[in-house]
């Protein structure tokens, strides 16, 4: 990690999906909880809510060591595991996309057998979680 400027940020969030905190803690030893990250409150069905984490990357991962290596790496969030491809609402069609993180050093690399996965893997996400939790991505993006 160095010190960046916010606009030299591939992304400005990563945003955990609902009970993907819980995941990690049931399955490594991170002392992270609940008040370590920006939470919002999600209705994924009525009458349902449930908390749900986000971390503002310009602030250190609570998941960064001392060392600078991945407390949870085998078991890290989707948005970790999916970079640089960052959520987004399409402005045409108001629908969740995905879009390349803009200073993302590794574009040039990415694998396309790879990245065909991973837009696979985010069209069910998207088909099963509501419009609003993909929407935290558009106020720090």
């Amino acid at each position: 990690m160095r010190e960046m400027s916010p606009e030299q940020f591939a992304s400005g969030t990563m945003v955990l999906l609902p009970f993907e905190l819980e995941y990690l803690l049931e399955k490594t030893d991170v002392a992270v909880t609940v008040d370590d990250f920006n939470t919002w409150p999600l209705e994924i069905s009525p009458g349902l809510i449930i908390q749900v984490g986000r971390v503002d990357l310009q602030k250190p991962c609570p998941f960064l060591q001392p060392n600078f290596y991945c407390r949870v790496y085998e078991h890290r969030p989707l948005d970790c595991w999916s970079f640089p491809l960052i959520p987004i609402i399409d402005p045409i069609n108001g629908q969740p996309t995905l879009q390349y993180g803009p200073n993302c050093p590794s574009l040039s690399t990415l694998n396309p057998a790879f990245e065909a996965q991973l837009r696979s893997i985010w069209a069910e996400v998207f088909h099963v979680l509501p419009l609003k939790w993909v929407v935290q991505y558009q106020s720090y993006f």
